[in-house]
């Protein structure tokens, strides 16, 4: 997790890796100790130590308060992280129906075929970017109005991939 707060006059840069008990803050490595009491949680690295109230998780939104001051952050995984560096969203840019491919790529399955019913968050097809399967998933319940791809053609950003009514 990376995540970069600013808090009273300081700007901390944290990154927590996949090795429990270390993190970097601000460049630099160092052990953390992360612990619960009584509804709050404590922060610790080196001889600096943080208090973390009201924690609410609503989804990969986290707000809380640091030492008193309020924060909100939002969490992502790699690939949102990465997507964000080259420029680009996680999220579907597009009108209700209209699917748009989040990323140029290449078509590796079409899950669905037209007149299909779909569920919000059911697959709709895979698409290869940068050697990683993306899942385009439904971003609302409908029908398959169109599909404007086929399988193994490779596609632009924002190409139109299907619609749905």
């Amino acid at each position: 997790m990376k995540q970069q707060i600013s808090y009273k006059n300081e700007h901390i840069s944290l990154e927590i890796g996949p090795s429990e008990g270390v993190a970097q803050v601000n460049g630099e490595h160092c052990e953390y100790e992360f612990t619960e009491h009584n509804g709050r949680f404590y922060f610790r690295v080196g001889t600096r130590q943080w208090i973390l109230a009201n924690v609410k998780v609503e989804g990969t939104q986290i707000r809380f308060d640091i030492d008193g001051q309020p924060v909100e952050l939002q969490v992502k995984n790699e690939q949102a992280l990465l997507l964000e560096t080259l420029g680009m969203k996680a999220e579907l840019e597009q009108s209700v129906g209209d699917i748009k491919a989040p990323m140029p790529g290449k078509v590796l399955s079409i899950d669905v075929q037209q007149g299909d019913q779909v569920q919000k968050g059911d697959t709709l097809l895979v698409l290869e970017a940068m050697k990683m399967e993306n899942e385009i998933k439904a971003p609302i319940q409908g029908r398959v109005k169109t599909i404007q791809v086929e399988l193994g053609q490779t596609i632009e950003k924002q190409t139109l991939l299907m619609e749905l009514e």
